[in-house]
């Protein structure tokens, strides 16, 4: 119990006024000279400590009323520990470092855990919505294709083959000329592969052409579309959560389509595709030779120079995936393969 000096304003006007503060018997009483003012049951009181227990305290007050004081509200507090500690800066160092590594964990591992969790809980009927809208958008930024209809029903066929020799759904196969993508292929959350005229001319064999086939199998298996999408929505979340600024998300959700188009795999997701690519060819007994040929060739036509580094890159190093597929025994077939 004891007196303290403050400044109360009332929540509805600028107004302040000196007033003396006291704790009796549980009630938090201020007064105006010798006038009371207001009082309060302490339960129903907040009592803001300042960074480190010094500054300027605020009461919050029920009805929107508060009060400022530099003097320390002579009661025991139940945070009265905090402020001991945050004078401390090797404590709070060490909270800093704490939070910075915990936010990095919840990024690199919680996030994307989440994401493929929430991926492969979505309906096929979002799956579906998302792959259409997809393609839509892909019909505007692509010209149709001038591949005829039989080479785009033999491009079909190889890549039903490969949905049955991975043991896959169907998918569908959409033909379009590659403009500024140039010889690439898409895999979209609903199934459906885009594969550009410029790889079709440049594949020299239907084995090169189901390698890549079966890379984009391993996309929409992996549903890495979506995960690429969730996960980057729920890190600029988080991050917007921890900083305060929110201004960014608004345009959010308009970009999602244009990301699904723009999207750029991790180099996980990546490697998790030419396995399956590579896991396609063991079981057809093709040498895993083809998809790096085709995969050299498809680097040459796109750029030139050296790969950038390793951790700039959404894709593994060019030689590192075409380590991956040199030429290797093909595996034994197995019953119901």
């Amino acid at each position: 119990m004891g007196d303290w000096r403050g400044i109360y304003y009332d929540g509805h006007t600028s107004q302040q006024v000196e007033v003396d503060l006291a704790v009796s018997e549980g009630m938090l009483v201020l007064t105006v000279g010798a006038q009371p003012l207001t009082r309060h049951p302490l339960e129903q009181v907040t009592f803001q400590t300042p960074i480190g227990g010094r500054g300027v305290w605020r009461i919050d007050l029920p009805g929107g009323g508060c009060c400022e004081t530099r003097q320390p509200p002579p009661i025991g507090l139940d945070h009265d520990w905090v402020a001991p500690l945050e004078r401390r800066w090797p404590v709070a160092l060490a909270a800093l470092a704490l939070t910075v590594l915990l936010s990095w964990a919840m990024v690199a591992w919680g996030i994307p855990a989440l994401a493929d969790r929430a991926a492969r809980l979505l309906p096929t009927e979002v799956t579906q919505g998302i792959g259409d809208q997809s393609l839509a958008l892909i019909d505007r930024m692509l010209p149709p294709t001038n591949l005829p209809p039989s080479r785009q029903n033999h491009l079909q066929q190889l890549l039903d083959r490969v949905a049955t020799t991975l043991a896959m759904p169907p998918m569908r196969l959409v033909c379009r000329r590659g403009g500024n993508l140039g010889a690439n292929a898409l895999a979209l959350p609903s199934g459906i592969v885009v594969v550009t005229d410029e790889l079709n001319t440049l594949a020299r064999s239907d084995e090169e052409l189901m390698a890549v086939l079966a890379h984009e199998a391993g996309h929409v298996q992996g549903r890495h579309t979506l995960r690429s999408i969730l996960q980057n929505s729920a890190a600029a979340l988080f991050l917007a959560s921890l900083t305060g600024d929110w201004n960014g998300l608004a345009a959010l959700g308009a970009a999602l389509p244009t990301a699904l188009f723009n999207a750029q795999y991790s180099q996980q997701f990546e490697r998790e595709a030419d396995r399956t690519s590579l896991d396609f060819l063991r079981r057809e007994q093709i040498s895993p030779q083809v998809f790096a040929d085709i995969l050299g060739r498809i680097e040459k036509s796109g750029h030139h120079g050296k790969d950038p580094a390793p951790f700039l890159s959404t894709h593994p190093p060019t030689d590192e995936r075409l380590e991956s597929f040199r030429p290797l025994p093909p595996a034994t077939p197995q019953s119901g393969d």
